[in-house]
């Protein structure tokens, strides 16, 4: 989706769906959201979300992992398997991970399933304010498109398309498109794309990024649009860094 949606752009409150099955824990995030002056739908299990995200459009969704599939059910499931039922939406919207689990490869995995950005609870209430208003900055071009050897990218409703055919790509994939396309021919680093498409400011220590760029490279592929996406080896010796750009 557009980050920002279109009625977000005209001045609307972003809409946020939160999911979350411990009501307390939704009884405060919502209170939180809701002093920003945001509506905000709550979801206490994978069913509801489901459900919420069928018969509403939102701009983010906050998600729990551990989450019953249905009312009243002990938390079986993953709220991560929510994320391939966003990415079918036509307004795909931004998902922040708000769990207990912390741990690096707990977090490294939920990016690397179509997060935007992931959060360990206890949390600080500004910083998750900070975060969604970030995620919503990424979605507000300075111009309307991007043409890139054919490839059209509509970046106030964040559409690809390849003669006239829609290419489905999460916010993270469209994001990494939009970010080599703007800075073309430059190269951008491994670094670069952590800090300003993932918001990473350390290493993870993964693949993540060439996880994903592998990935827009298959998306592109069976769209039989064009590879795009040069890989630059760097040059150590020269102290020169690696990375990826889209040619001119």
């Amino acid at each position: 989706m557009a980050g920002e949606s279109a009625g977000a752009e005209a001045g609307s409150p972003l809409h946020i769906l939160l999911v979350e099955d411990d009501s307390r824990i939704a009884a405060d995030t919502k209170g939180y959201l809701d002093a920003v002056g945001w509506r905000v739908s709550h979801a206490a299990c994978l069913a509801d979300a489901h459900a919420a995200l069928s018969a509403e459009t939102f701009d983010c969704v906050v998600l729990d992992r551990g989450l019953p599939a249905t009312p009243g059910a002990a938390p079986d499931g993953d709220g991560l398997s929510l994320i391939p039922i966003a990415d079918r939406l036509p307004r795909r919207p931004y998902i922040l991970v708000l769990s207990a689990v912390g741990d690096a490869a707990s977090r490294i995995h939920g990016l690397q399933s179509g997060a935007d950005d992931y959060m360990v609870k206890p949390f600080e209430p500004l910083e998750l304010v900070a975060r969604l208003r970030a995620l919503v900055r990424r979605g507000r071009p300075a111009h309307d498109t991007l043409e890139l050897h054919g490839v059209r990218l509509d970046l106030r409703d964040r559409i690809a398309r390849y003669q006239d055919r829609r290419i489905d790509l999460s916010p993270t994939a469209f994001g990494v498109l939009v970010y080599l396309g703007e800075r073309r021919p430059e190269i951008a680093t491994r670094a670069m794309l952590l800090r300003d498409v993932w918001n990473m400011r350390f290493d993870p220590g993964t693949n993540v990024v060439e996880v994903a760029i592998n990935r827009l490279r298959k998306t592109l592929r069976d769209a039989e649009a064009p590879d795009l996406i040069e890989t630059v080896k760097g040059e150590p010796s020269k102290q020169k860094p690696g990375g990826w750009r889209i040619p001119l």
